[in-house]
């Protein structure tokens, strides 16, 4: 079966506190933080910020309210080129992005999120694409092996050079690790032409979370009244989930947070779950159990691992 999450870039003004008891009233599962681990980032600072918060107060706000915390998206990548080329790479500075991924891993194992989100992003044209994403798959192993330990998932979403769906199939591939998923973005593969059921066909059992926002010209809108296809995004996720017998999340985005002039989330957020839930055809349609089915010899019939 699907889980239904918001992520809290639809309230960046609300406490953990009002965010939890928010997702309860409008019968979400769970909830998406945006987090930078230390309440950085840009302005203005999230009020919802785990990494500012103690861990076991951030840990005991979801377990009152019965709602679990998806995970933390973080804004990490591992692109950053190494210079000078050759010299660079003894300098502390090639390793800044390994040593943020692990820190996001260690913030979301204290609050208990179960994954954090993470980007592969941009390869410059002055760069062979074999040779760059080389780089980011070696740092994102890295993270994966500190990720190993601490009962945290590390998921892999599509954006920038890597915007479609089978870019995060060649980067599961060539990582290979069990704490590695994806996380697939509608609207970042709707634009760059992927055919979104045959992408989350391919990504199988490594699908932990589907990103979705609706658009109207490129623009926020509400959940079915936009131009992306929504619905049928929502029925190929569930259709994934029955098929490997997982639970992938299905998080809806209203991006407050970096688009300024939309509704607030008591317009847009009341009746997203119970419609995610709908289009998927119920919470028993899939018979489905949460498990983690890439951690058995399944994925090796999809990706080749």
């Amino acid at each position: 079966m699907i889980r239904t999450a918001f992520s809290t870039v639809a309230c960046p003004e609300w406490t953990l506190e009002r965010v939890a008891l928010a997702a309860r009233e409008w019968g979400f599962d769970g909830v998406d933080l945006r987090s930078w681990g230390h309440g950085g980032g840009p302005s203005p600072m999230f009020a919802c910020e785990p990494g500012m918060t103690d861990k076991t107060k951030v840990r005991r706000i979801f377990a009152e309210q019965g709602v679990a915390i998806a995970g933390l998206s973080t804004d990490v990548c591992f692109d950053d080129p190494i210079f000078p080329p050759v010299l660079g790479l003894a300098l502390p500075g090639k390793d800044a992005s390994v040593r943020e991924g692990r820190h996001m891993v260690q913030v979301a194992h204290d609050v208990g999120a179960q994954s954090i989100r993470v980007f592969a992003l941009e390869i410059s044209p002055r760069e062979r694409r074999d040779r760059g994403l080389r780089r980011i798959c070696e740092r994102l192993a890295r993270v994966c092996d500190h990720a190993r330990n601490r009962d945290v998932l590390v998921l892999i979403e599509n954006e920038g050079t890597f915007a479609s769906g089978w870019d995060l199939v060649e980067i599961l591939e060539r990582v290979g690790s069990p704490q590695l998923g994806a996380s697939y973005n509608l609207l970042a593969g709707t634009l760059v032409e992927d055919e979104a059921s045959e992408v989350l066909n391919a990504l199988g059992p490594k699908l932990v979370s589907a990103r979705l926002r609706d658009v109207e010209e490129l623009w926020p809108a509400p959940l079915g009244e936009g131009d992306l296809p929504c619905e049928g995004f929502v029925k190929s996720v569930a259709e994934v989930a029955a098929r490997w017998g997982t639970s992938p999340w299905v998080v809806f985005d209203w991006d407050r947070a970096g688009v300024g002039g939309l509704a607030g989330p008591e317009e847009v957020l009341p009746g997203v779950a119970e419609t995610i839930i709908g289009w998927s055809g119920g919470r028993d349609a899939t018979g489905a159990k949460p498990t983690q089915a890439w951690q058995s010899a399944a994925p090796a019939m999809v990706l080749g691992f």
